[in-house]
C-alpha cells in the first residue's frame, strides 16, 4: 500500500496531463466504490489487513474526489462519502483501533497519509462518522447549488 500511495503522490505533485491521466489509470484499478458497498454489505471483509486496504483505498478515494471531482463534487458527495460512512458505521471500535495500530505500525504509510493526503485518522468509529459529517456539510456549503449545466452556457 505505501508503494501504491507513493506512486499517487508523486504523479498528484506533477500535476500535469500525463500524471492526470496516470492518476486516473490508478484509481480505475481499484475496486468502484458500488464495488467496495457490496463487499461491505455482504460482510466479505474477513481480517484486519482486509479492513486496513479498504481504509486506504477509501482514502485514496477521499484525496482524489477532493481534487478533481470539480466543479460539483458530486462524485464526493453522493457516492465516496456515503459509501465511507457505510465502512465506518458498520466497523466495531475494536476493528477500528486494531486498524489505527496496523496503520500506526506501518508508519511510512500513516505518515503519507496523514501529512501528505491529510487524511484524518481516528481509535473510533464515531470519530469518523463526525469528520464526515462535516467533510459533507463543508463541501455542500461550497458548491451551494452548482451544478454543470451553469458551466455549458
Amino acid at each position: 500500500m505505501k508503494l501504491i500511495c507513493e506512486y499517487y503522490w508523486k504523479n498528484f505533485e506533477k500535476n500535469n496531463i500525463e500524471s492526470i491521466n496516470n492518476l486516473n489509470n490508478l484509481m480505475m484499478q481499484f475496486p468502484t466504490l458500488d464495488k467496495i458497498k457490496q463487499i461491505i454489505r455482504l460482510k466479505l471483509i474477513s481480517n484486519t489487513k482486509e479492513l486496513y486496504v479498504l481504509k486506504v483505498i477509501l482514502d485514496l478515494f477521499e484525496h482524489y474526489y477532493k481534487n478533481f471531482d470539480l466543479p460539483t463534487y458530486e462524485r464526493l458527495l453522493h457516492d465516496y462519502i456515503s459509501v465511507a460512512e457505510l465502512f465506518y458505521s458498520e466497523l466495531s471500535s475494536n476493528d477500528c483501533l486494531v486498524v489505527y495500530d496496523c496503520m500506526k505500525d506501518h508508519y511510512e504509510l500513516y505518515e503519507i497519509l496523514t501529512k501528505k493526503f491529510n487524511i484524518y485518522v481516528n481509535k473510533n468509529p464515531s470519530g469518523y462518522l463526525k469528520n464526515l459529517a462535516k467533510l459533507k456539510e463543508n463541501y455542500q456549503n461550497l458548491v451551494g447549488g452548482i451544478d454543470y449545466s451553469k458551466f455549458l452556457k
